[in-house]
């Protein structure tokens, strides 16, 4: 009886020690696993509007956000939830210790004015930002000294986009006006009547940046066609047809109405000189200060 009751206490010790031995073993290994694949080394590319340092928070948050083969693998690629103007972030493994976070952001292509409010949009016209009117628009050169600052050893540098003098200083992408709405609400699209328009936006943003001629405001009216203003000068394209060509002739000829103020007319343009007119003197129209855009506005 005594020898049964050794043999179930020697069984007990053993399964015991077992037991200890596989959680010892896998404590060992997670160890191992955690120093051979820890993060020492970070690069960010593609970011402007986020700095390295928010990107990277990002993406190394919660549990074992310190590990290559983790982050790899958990977070390859995907859509963060708190970082709005970012569509996605996608993370290699450069080595053992090493990962590069790649960032696509989401395509802003101009904002509206909104009580006291502008209110950034991406291409489909979903709301994607909101800031007070006059906050938070500070110069190019500024806002990218501050991102290098804050670089990480390692981090590859981000290449901003060249500045010309009809880029609007306090913003990279123009005021739009024009559109019909009456509510604006964050991460939805704006309820304008005609979703086409967004369309047109985004093709007349995509020229616009091709040729490097940012205006300050984009206008329409109700028959959609399309003004763009700078400082005194406004260029009228009419309607969305041939547009690259008219934006093309426009970005050749504003350098030379530098100082003017007037009106270029590009409605009928066809590729010929004899169908541009530049009205000088005073312009009619500069570039609206609105500080509301309600159902009362054209569409």
């Amino acid at each position: 009886m005594r020898s049964d009751y050794g043999r179930r206490q020697n069984g007990i010790y053993i399964w015991i020690g077992a037991v200890a031995g596989v959680i010892l073993a896998v404590a060992v290994l997670c160890v191992w696993f955690s120093v051979q694949y820890s993060v020492q080394n970070v690069s960010v590319i593609g970011n402007t509007r986020y700095s390295n340092d928010q990107i990277i928070s990002e993406v190394q948050s919660g549990l074992l956000s310190d590990n290559v083969l983790y982050l790899s693998y958990k977070k390859k690629k995907y859509t963060p939830v708190n970082l709005p103007l970012v569509e996605s972030i996608e993370v290699r493994m450069v080595d053992n210790h090493s990962i590069r976070i790649t960032v696509q952001e989401t395509q802003i292509v101009g904002y509206v004015r909104y009580l006291d409010c502008d209110m950034y949009f991406d291409a489909n016209g979903r709301i994607v930002k909101s800031e007070v009117h006059g906050e938070g628009k500070e110069p190019q050169e500024e806002s990218q000294d501050q991102t290098q600052e804050q670089d990480l050893p390692g981090a590859e540098p981000v290449l901003g986009k060249s500045a010309t003098s009809y880029v609007a200083a306090m913003t990279e992408v123009p005021l739009i006006t024009g559109l019909s709405f009456d509510r604006v609400q964050m991460q939805e699209v704006l309820p304008v009547k005609d979703q086409k328009v967004f369309n047109t936006i985004l093709g007349v943003s995509r020229m616009l940046n091709k040729y490097q001629i940012i205006p300050e405001q984009v206008e329409f009216n109700e028959d959609s066609e399309v003004t763009l203003y700078y400082e005194k000068i406004r260029i009228l394209l009419g309607e969305d047809r041939e547009t690259e060509e008219k934006i093309s002739r426009a970005a050749a000829i504003l350098p030379e109405l530098s100082g003017k103020s007037g009106e270029l007319h590009l409605e009928d343009y066809n590729g010929s000189s004899e169908n541009i007119i530049f009205s000088e003197g005073d312009s009619r129209k500069k570039a609206p200060e609105r500080a509301d855009q309600t159902a009362k506005d054209r569409t």
